[in-house]
């Protein structure tokens, strides 16, 4: 642009210079930017972590105490560390509705495939829900 006379000289210096500024401050705050995203994924998989624990090591204690048996405890205690070492497939597994229906309770509809509805009067309760 300067030899065809659209830019000065001196202006086209001071763009170049800018430009070469920016692009050293951009380069550090990128950097700054992965580190922090690492710091944040390692911080939300401890969090998985311990929130995974809380629920595997209740079922875990529960079963140890409903069977004693020593090998059940040992093996119970490798699947704890199999479950807690291997979330990912938990995490995104997702269960695939039939339809696209809510529930009364706004919940998604999961039929398995091929169940059929048993009509439902309204008001009236699931025959399978618990009688109070």
């Amino acid at each position: 642009m300067v030899h065809e006379g659209k830019l000065e000289s001196p202006v086209a210096e001071d763009i170049e210079r800018k430009y070469e500024q920016f692009r050293q401050e951009f380069t550090v705050v990128y950097r700054k930017t992965l580190t922090l995203s690492r710091e944040l994924a390692s911080e939300l998989s401890y969090l998985e972590q311990e929130a995974a624990s809380v629920l595997v090591d209740g079922v875990i204690e529960e079963l140890k105490e409903k069977y004693p048996a020593a090998a059940l405890a040992e093996y119970l205690e490798e699947v704890r560390h199999h479950l807690l070492d291997n979330l990912d497939p938990f995490k995104s597994a997702r269960v695939k509705a039939n339809t696209d229906e809510e529930t009364p309770d706004g919940l998604p509809n999961r039929k398995p495939s091929g169940a059929r509805s048993l009509p439902r009067v309204r008001g009236q309760r699931n025959s399978c829900a618990r009688q109070r």
